[in-house]
């Protein structure tokens, strides 16, 4: 083996294993983290992340209402494109 293949070599595993060390330190930092700044189980019960009015959500739609929109919805595209 030449001189320079070795060195080659040597330099690929020095930078692989640095590069496996820092992305576990990162690791180890995004673990550490999420447990610090984790919010309080009892006040993610009390805050709903999506609150939506009775008023404004759209009601279900039966299953065959939605099936006949979606293929009008199709066949009004591909008479469009020229099909």
């Amino acid at each position: 083996m030449s001189p320079d293949t070795a060195k080659g070599i040597e330099v690929t595993l020095l930078g692989m294993t640095l590069e496996f060390i820092i992305l576990g330190v990162v690791l180890f930092a995004m673990v550490v983290l999420e447990r610090v700044f984790r919010p309080a189980a009892e006040s993610r019960e009390e805050e709903p992340a999506l609150a939506i009015e009775a008023s404004t959500a759209v009601p279900p739609l039966p299953e065959g209402e939605v099936v006949a929109a979606i293929s009008i919805a199709l066949a009004h595209a591909e008479k469009a494109r020229g099909k």
